[in-house]
């Protein structure tokens, strides 16, 4: 099943997530060992959601290692994965995505930092505000604005930016 093509139906594949979620102790050893492989980019970027979506902790271990991964799309995958270990490693981790050279792997860890929550990443996900991509400014803002009242403030703070980029993303977001 772990070697299937991704090709099937979305539905098809989230039954499958919450079926090998539960026989776990079956699919992480199998998954873990694929994480530790060379295959194709794509094909570890879809293990990787699934170590995500099953919440395998093994798994997610492996997935560290794979931030530094040359391919975008599996720098991508493993910042959204790595929202399910909140600790202060995944905060280092993701803040280190948040520079990464692809618009993509720094949305995704944007999206991270604020599903985490963590006040922490607030001066982080204000410096990302002036990224000079518009997604990223986007998730930033949206993440900002997950981090409660402060979060929000800080994104209300930003419709007066100089800039008009991010004025106008924090006007948009703020305005949600």
């Amino acid at each position: 099943v772990l070697d299937r093509d991704s090709s099937l139906p979305v539905m098809v594949l989230h039954y499958l997530e919450k079926t090998l979620s539960d026989r776990r102790a079956i699919v992480e050893p199998e998954l873990v060992k694929r994480l530790r492989s060379d295959a194709p980019a794509e094909t570890v970027a879809q293990w990787i959601a699934l170590a995500g979506a099953i919440d395998s902790r093994p798994a997610l271990r492996e997935v560290r290692a794979l931030v530094y991964h040359e391919s975008d799309v599996v720098r991508a995958a493993a910042a959204e994965a790595l929202r399910r270990v909140p600790n202060e490693a995944t905060m280092l981790m993701l803040s280190v995505l948040l520079c990464d050279g692809s618009a993509i792997v720094r949305e995704r860890a944007a999206a991270s930092l604020g599903f985490l929550g963590s006040p922490q990443a607030m001066p982080t996900l204000r410096a990302s505000m002036r990224d000079r991509s518009w997604m990223v400014r986007r998730r930033s803002a949206l993440a900002l604005a997950q981090l409660g009242e402060s979060g929000r403030l800080a994104v209300r703070e930003l419709t007066d930016d100089a800039d008009p980029y991010v004025a106008n993303m924090a006007t948009v977001v703020s305005g949600l």
